[in-house]
């Protein structure tokens, strides 16, 4: 962002921007005990929320049932090779330990890669329900199904290279290519019809 590395802006600004990646490791367990592994010096993370949050655990309670994990509250992380928690929960989680420093700006890096259909869209209710509370949040995902594509507010996509070939709202999308679409001599039918019913397979037709 403006030729900085988004986790240098994040260690100034931790109340401003939230950015999450693939989840690669995470602490062991989902902390039942916050108060005492807080004075630990081992993780970052809690050394942190020791200065923002006077009741970390009231904060991590309401996280985990906001998040639906409060079922998982006491069940170990794993680690690569023994994961004890499914890739949605790992998500959630990892999601968690941003939503912790209450974000304006939370950057979310395909949040639904690798998970189910049902945990992607569980994922994509959390972030809408993020976004209506004011707080921006920008997301990059490939081959969003049409359930997931719905719930942006504006889109970006980018072609080869990292092109950009539209940015706006996501009605207008489907409109933007119509002189590409009428080029189109193949399979057109069969695309017409996912531009009707707003597919965004649509747009890797075109």
């Amino acid at each position: 962002l403006n030729d900085e590395y988004l986790e240098e802006i994040k260690k100034r600004s931790k109340e401003t921007l939230g950015y999450f990646l693939e989840p690669k490791e995470l602490f062991a367990y989902i902390v039942k005990k916050a108060k005492k592994e807080i004075d630990g010096s081992d993780n970052f993370v809690l050394e942190d929320l020791k200065s923002i949050f006077n009741n970390i655990e009231n904060e991590i309670n309401n996280l985990l049932i906001k998040l639906n994990l409060s079922h998982k509250r006491d069940s170990r992380v794993g680690y690569e090779g023994d994961k004890l928690l499914s890739g949605g929960e790992r998500k959630r989680l990892n999601m968690a330990l941003e939503l912790l420093f209450d974000p304006t700006l939370l950057i979310c890096d395909e949040p639904t890669s690798g998970l189910s259909s049902n945990d992607s869209e569980q994922i994509m209710d959390i972030l809408e329900e993020i976004s209506s509370q004011g707080k921006i949040v920008i997301i990059s995902i490939h081959q969003p199904n049409q359930f997931i594509f719905e719930k942006f507010d504006k889109v970006l996509l980018l072609d080869k290279n990292g092109t950009q070939v539209f940015f706006g709202d996501r009605e207008e999308a489907f409109s933007y290519f119509n002189t590409e679409l009428s080029k189109i001599t193949k399979r057109k039918t069969f695309i017409e019809k996912k531009k009707v019913n707003k597919i965004p397979d649509y747009f890797f037709d075109i």
